[in-house]
C-alpha cells in the first residue's frame, strides 16, 4: 500500500521488485541456455581432430586384407561426427577381430563385437549373443555411439562404475571385463601400442 506523500519511496520499492524480477528472469534464462548447451554437447559432440587421415586408415585395412577395405573414409568421418579420434576405433577393430577377419565380426559387420541390441538381429545367443549390423558403416556408427553415449556420457558406465570413462585405461575394464575372460592389461597395452604405431606412421602393429 502506498500513501500519496510517499510516491517516491513507493516508486523505489516497485523498482526494487522489478529488479528482483529481472534478476530471476536472467537467472532462469541462464539456466535455460546452460541446459540447451549441455543437451547440444551430449547429442552433437565437438568435432574430433583426427591424428590419422582417412587415406591412412584405408591403407591399414588394405594391408590386413580386411573385409572392410574401402571403408576408411566412413570410419574417419564417423569419428569426426562423434568427436572421437578414429585411430581409437581402428585400434579396437584390430584388437577385437583383426579388422573383421576373425571371429563373429566376419558375419556381424561389428567393429567391436557388440552384444545384442534391441534394434538389430541377435546371432549366436548360446555364446552370449552378438548384434548383426546392417553393414560395416552401420557397425562403425554403432561402436561410436556406444563409446560416446555409453562411456563418455556415462549411460553405460555410471551404473556400473559410478563415473564416465574417457580414456583407454578407463574404458577397457568395462568394455572387455576380466569376468569375460579378457586380459584387461594386455588389451589396454595392445590398443595403446596400435594407436602409438599409427600416429607415428607405421602400418603394421
Amino acid at each position: 500500500m502506498c500513501h500519496a506523500g510517499l510516491r517516491g519511496v513507493c516508486g523505489m520499492a516497485h523498482l526494487g521488485e522489478g529488479m528482483d524480477g529481472m534478476k530471476r528472469g536472467i537467472l532462469s534464462g541462464s539456466f535455460f541456455v546452460l541446459a540447451l548447451w549441455l543437451l547440444a554437447w551430449m547429442w552433437f559432440p565437438p568435432p574430433a581432430t583426427p591424428q590419422v587421415s582417412a587415406a591412412f586408415i584405408t591403407r591399414v585395412l588394405e594391408a590386413s586384407h580386411s573385409p572392410a577395405m574401402g571403408k576408411g573414409q566412413a570410419l574417419y568421418d564417423l569419428g569426426v561426427k562423434y568427436g572421437i579420434d578414429p585411430v581409437y576405433a581402428l585400434a579396437f577393430f584390430w584388437q577385437e577381430s583383426d579388422f573383421g577377419t576373425t571371429g563373429e565380426a566376419r558375419v556381424t559387420y561389428s567393429l567391436g563385437n557388440e552384444r545384442c541390441l534391441a534394434d538389430r538381429p541377435c546371432l549366436d545367443r548360446n555364446r552370449g549373443g552378438y548384434a548383426l549390423m546392417q553393414s560395416w558403416e552401420d557397425g562403425f556408427d554403432q561402436w561410436y555411439r556406444l563409446i560416446w553415449f555409453g562411456y563418455v556420457q556415462g549411460q553405460v558406465t555410471r551404473p556400473l562404475v559410478g563415473h564416465v570413462c574417457t580414456t583407454v585405461d578407463e574404458i577397457v575394464p568395462v568394455y572387455a571385463p576380466s569376468r569375460d575372460k579378457n586380459d584387461v592389461a594386455a588389451y589396454i597395452a595392445a590398443v595403446t601400442h596400435a594407436v602409438d604405431t599409427w600416429r607415428h606412421g607405421g602400418i603394421q602393429v
